[in-house]
């Protein structure tokens, strides 16, 4: 043993006084009397160098101990008196004294304690003991050392803060005067094995621990204790691997208790930097926080096992804190974090927590606690657990988090005495056996309601509702891209006490809701769905229905809600895979108005069939049983091969199909159809609102009795040739019926475009028969094609040219009853003439914009010009035209005229010229080509237009003889484009191509007195090939390819004015022009319909051609056609032509 002190020693000054008085006296005698005196002297001074003594100071001044040594009893090793320092290494200190501590640092002092072992086997023992008197310091350092106790093992008096500075008063009160104690304890281990026994506890005083084992084994044992004092509160700062264990019924790993602190006294704070916490035993704790203790954990993992364990736990104002880490939980009843009372606190930021077995929790907050939960993860296994609990107004803030349960009855969250729930991007799923994702229930009283407020994220069950309540009122919000999940979205029941329930659910922004919304009649559930909010699912027993701007609700179902407003929103009943047909009953008022400038859409799903009696009648149904105000949208997803409704032509009001009834007000104008009609093929179908007293009591089924109710019903229509089929009559009930805008009216005359349509399509055999002319062979004139036409064409009598061939005539559906109307026919849908008039509007712009010689050199060829006419050169020119085109198709036949305006540009050059030995010369060329038109049909059907552009080129060559004659051909190729639209609205559009040859010849002569005469003889082929598409209704369009001859001939007479390089020839012509042939049919879903041909025309023109110098030369051309029988075009037609020759 090593004793190091700043004491001089009396002992050695008397023997150094003894030395030089008896230096006569033989040493070798006198000096072993000498030292062994010395020593018995020095051994009564310093008892701690006995190894059976303590080492006790208290003189001020700094020692240093190094063993090896063994010191015993109370206080083995202790300093005490003020600035007393000492050192100690590689010693043993024990102690059997009950209530004493082995090692003690105290009033002002310093103690370091190294490479040692410290034991304390009395009742109550401390290891190590730092204190401190008032305005006295003391400190106490532990490092690679082990201490073992049957008490306390490290204790701490009121006290200090990390860094000595005192954290009791702080000068908040002068009669308060914190004392300060603080210890380090590095890389050593803490062993205790008593009961109530706290490794390392500090009580108004700081520990900071670096890399410390901390361990327990008695019951309600404490690893890490913090406690406030009247003058402090206690700091532990646990870091680098440090690590708790305990063993034991109701032991905690940590606990910071703050229950004595006050405004002046701020409460005690544990804290833990890449710890490690280990539990196990019943009713244990990994963390505890109470009063105003504070625990705060940073990558620290806390592991607990044993019935109704607590990872941490937090009480009465108490705040945890936790940054990373996990918190697990082993047995049931367990939670990995709790807290209740107001003012108690969890923050975790990033952790992971989850528990294992039955009824636990992963976190639970009660009594006006909060927790809140960023990042990280929640997980729960066992039977009737929960992933967070909120009750007794506790609340929950979950952001980004992820949340899981699995096990029977194991909810996502549970609500409960006017707890509250706000998430935020988090994922919550309960995957267990009637397991919900968030359960409410037991509500404490009136007017305090649980809430839940998600802000994207998802709620999810798999086996249960997304929100179950029972028993409770509560208001959700969702918002942002929030999902909610399950077999019901949320389910809504009374409870046990029978109390009155009242839901409220708001969804809004894109929230999607999949699932059911369910209510028991004692209950209310209103559902209010916003901006772009999407729910699929059924309605049962829901009470007040909001769905508004663009939300949609996708019925999947029978539904039935107390009362509905739709504010621009939309109601979609989705198509059943078996073939099912649901309803919707709205036991009150349906409120419709506009949002955006759109009126809101119910979308239902019919089969088109003749409908009539209510067996036959195969439709999805809106039933009011209260007033509807304002106007509301049908569109019918049509189903079916269609079929004429009606055995007259204005239909009865137990014909058709109801869609919508109306128990209460309303107005023809409440229910309108989508663009005015429904398609089935190219077929119409309108509605007819029947008033009240003109319905059918027969057909109700919307609350009450009798014809006392509205009834909003399809049917198909018939039309003649001066519009809508006038009434007829027939068995219907004139007078009584009060159709909105252009639907057919009761009291005579027809109406607008969207009356009662008769409808006719493919697959299915209608009541009338295919007549197919034989080739070569007209009919007889009658048509008998009807409904169900597969692919058929009747003959009207017409034969139709195609290359030499006679082919069926245009599709012709034989009206409802011939012997009544002979004169109607069904009603196409409006694009239907545009998309007749394709081909023929294509071939005429193509025909039109052929380059041919004079177009292109804008002189004729006469002798005096002969070398100019042939000269090379580069060209740029412009037409147009504005036509009319007569149909060759009856009425019957579905013809209809058309306008149509179209032009183009091109421009070209001459790239080779060659003079030949007799006078002649050949010459060719190349030219590219833009142009663009469109048509307009006002058809009984509808309104329509197309709008179309070419983009092409070609080649040129011609051939002149020496008197003036030539020869002239042009081949050219376009890339077509066609769009559709009716009334503002884009239908469909195609891609093509077109094809176009064509050779000329001609001879021009001069006559006298500067007169001259041209003659003209044309013969050409154009073909156009459109893509097959689908348009907005849901038709397949097949447009096919046309060929189609072109013949022409004209002459022009002139005179020429001028000499030399400046002369002009104004002239007239007239000419005639055929275009025959061809395959003018559509296939309109099956059904083929012929359009109009080309047809023939003459023409009458005028223009002026004028050179200006030796190489310009300009053309100006106008004129007028007109048909030549029943096909043809009628309009104006212009050309300019200016070239430069080189």
């Amino acid at each position: 043993m090593n004793i190091a002190s700043q004491v001089s020693s009396p002992v050695s000054a008397c023997a150094r006084e003894q030395a030089a008085t008896c230096g006569d006296v033989d040493s070798w005698v006198l000096r072993p009397l000498v030292v062994a005196a010395s020593l018995l002297f020095l051994a009564s001074l310093y008892p701690a160098a006995s190894a059976a003594a303590t080492l006790n100071f208290s003189d001020g001044k700094a020692h240093t101990v190094s063993g090896p040594a063994t010191y015993q009893g109370a206080n083995a090793i202790s300093t005490s008196g003020t600035n007393t320092s000492l050192a100690v290494d590689n010693v043993t200190a024990t102690s059997s004294v009950q209530n004493a501590a082995t090692v003690a640092a105290t009033n002002s002092t310093s103690l370091s304690i190294s490479n040692s072992r410290i034991e304390a086997s009395g009742a109550n023992g401390t290891g190590a003991s730092v204190s401190a008197s008032k305005n006295a310091r003391s400190s106490l350092t532990v490092s690679d050392s082990v201490v073992m106790t049957t008490g306390t093992g490290l204790a701490f008096a009121p006290g200090s803060r990390p860094g000595g500075g005192a954290i009791s008063a702080l000068g908040y009160a002068s009669s308060t005067d914190p004392t300060a104690a603080s210890m380090n304890v590095n890389r050593s281990s803490v062993t205790t094995s008593g009961e109530d026994a706290s490794a390392l506890l500090a009580a108004g005083g700081v520990i900071n621990g670096t890399a410390v084992r901390a361990e327990t084994s008695g019951a309600n044992a404490m690893g890490v204790r913090t406690a406030t004092t009247p003058k402090a509160g206690g700091v532990i700062a646990l870091t680098g691997d440090s690590s708790v264990t305990t063993s034991g019924t109701g032991s905690h790993g940590l606990m910071s208790d703050g229950r004595n602190s006050s405004f002046f006294v701020p409460g005690s704070l544990i804290s833990m930097t890449d710890g490690t916490v280990t539990t196990s035993g019943d009713n244990a704790i990994g963390a505890t926080a109470m009063g105003s203790g504070r625990i705060v954990l940073d990558n620290t993992r806390v592991q607990t096992s044993g019935v109704s364990a607590t990872g941490a736990s937090a009480a009465s104002t108490s705040r945890i804190e936790t940054t990373g880490g996990s918190i697990a939980t082993t047995g049931d009843n367990a939670s990995a974090m709790t807290a209740i009372d107001a003012g108690t606190t969890l923050a975790t930021q990033g952790t992971t927590l989850a528990t294992s077995g039955a009824q636990s929790h992963g976190i639970s907050v009660d009594q006006n606690a909060t927790a809140s939960v960023n990042g990280g993860s929640i997980a729960t296994s066992g039977a009737q657990s929960a992933g967070v609990v909120a009750k007794s107004a506790g609340t929950l803030a979950l952001n980004d988090t992820i949340v899981t349960t699995s096990g029977a009855a194991s909810h996502g969250a549970v609500l409960s005495r006017s707890g509250g729930l706000t998430m935020t991007s988090t994922t919550l799923t309960a995957t267990g056996d009637n397991a919900h994702g968030i359960s409410v229930e037991d509500q404490q009283g009136p007017g305090t309601p649980e809430s839940v407020s998600l802000t994207g994220g998802a709620v999810r069950s798999t086996q249960g509702s997304a929100i179950r309540v029972e028993g409770a009122s509560l208001a959700v919000q969702a918002k942002g891209d929030a999902q909610l999940s399950g077999a019901n979205v949320l389910d809504v029941r009374t409870g046990a006490a029978g109390d009155a329930v009242a839901v409220s659910f708001s969804a809004t922004d894109t929230v999607m809701l999949t699932g059911d919304i369910v209510s028991d009649a004692q209950s209310s559930v209103d559902v209010a769905l916003d901006r772009t909010a999407a729910w699929t699912g059924a309605a049962r027993n829901v009470g007040a229905l909001s769905v508004s701007d663009d939300a949609v609700w996708n019925l999947n179902a029978d539904s039935n809600v107390a009362s509905a407003s739709l504010a621009g929103g939309s109601v979609n009943f989705t198509p059943s895979s078996d073939g099912s047909f649901r309803t919707l009953n709205v036991a009150g008022g349906w409120n419709a108005s506009a949002s955006n400038g759109r009126n809101p859409t119910v979308t239902l799903n019919t089969t088109l069939n003749e409908g009539g009696a209510m067996s036959n009648q195969k439709t999805d149904r809106l039933l009011i049983a209260g007033d509807a105000k304002g106007s509301t949208t049908l569109n019918v997803r049509a189903q079916g091969a269609g079929a004429f409704t009606s055995t007259s032509v204005t239909p009865g009001s137990n014909e058709g199909i109801s869609l919508v009834q109306v128990g209460g007000n309303a107005s023809a104008q409440s229910f309108e159809l989508q663009n005015g009609y429904v398609a089935v093929g190219p077929y119409q179908y309108h509605l007819s609102a029947f008033a009240p007293g003109a319905s059918s009591a027969e057909q109700r089924l919307v609350a009450g009795s009798g014809d006392a109710f509205w009834d909003y019903r399809l049917n198909s229509v018939q039309v003649s040739e001066g519009g809508l089929a006038p009434e007829g009559n027939g068995s219907e009930t004139p007078g009584n019926v009060a159709p909105p805008d252009g639907d057919v009216h009761a009291n005579g005359g027809g109406a607008g475009d969207n009356g009662t349509n008769t409808v006719a399509s493919a697959g299915t055999v209608g009541n009338g028969t295919d007549t197919v002319a034989s080739a070569g062979t007209g009919g007889d004139g009658t048509d008998t094609a009807g409904i169900g036409a597969t692919g058929g064409t009747a003959n009207s009598g017409d034969a139709v040219a195609n290359n030499g061939d006679a082919a069926a005539a245009a599709a012709t559906p034989a009206p409802i009853d011939r012997a009544v109307r002979p004169d109607t026919r069904a009603l196409l849908v409006p694009q239907a003439p545009s998309y007749l008039a394709a081909k023929t509007s294509l071939t005429h712009h193509l025909i039109d914009a052929l380059p041919m010689l004079h177009a292109r050199n804008g002189v004729p060829s006469i002798e005096s010009d002969a070398d100019a006419a042939a000269s090379r050169g580069v060209y740029a020119r412009t037409f147009g035209s504005n036509y009319t085109q007569h149909t060759d198709r009856s009425f019957m036949q579905y013809g209809s005229d058309f306008d149509m305006q179209s032009g183009g540009a091109q421009v070209g050059a001459d790239v080779y010229k060659r003079k030949l030995g007799n006078g002649a010369s050949v010459q060719f060329g190349v030219f590219g080509s833009y142009g663009s038109g469109r048509t307009s049909s006002n058809a009984v059907d509808g309104e329509s237009r197309s709008s179309f552009d070419s983009i092409g080129g070609g080649v040129t060559a011609t051939y002149r003889f020496s008197n003036g004659a030539y020869l002239d051909g042009v081949a050219k190729i376009d890339r077509l484009s066609d769009s559709f639209s009716t009334n503002g609205r884009d239908v469909a559009s195609t891609r093509g191509m077109g094809y176009t040859f064509a050779a000329e010849t001609g001879y021009a002569r001069t006559l006298a007195n500067n007169w001259f005469v041209d003659g003209r003889l044309a013969l050409g082929m154009v073909n156009v090939s459109l893509a097959d598409t689908t348009d907005a209704d849901g038709i397949d369009v097949q447009f096919g390819s046309q060929t189609s001859a072109i013949g022409r001939a004209d002459a022009r007479v002139g005179r020429e004015f001028g000499a030399g390089e400046k002369r002009v020839r104004p002239y007239v012509r007239a000419g005639l022009e055929g275009v025959s042939g061809g395959n003018t049919a559509v296939m309109l879903s099956g059904y083929r319909f012929n359009g109009s041909g080309v047809g023939n025309s003459w023409i009458a023109g005028m223009g002026i051609d004028a050179r200006f110098g030796k190489s310009t030369t300009l053309s100006v051309d106008g004129g007028y056609r007109g048909n030549l029988g029943a096909a043809g075009a009628e309009g104006l037609e212009g050309n300019l032509t200016f070239k430069k020759a080189f």
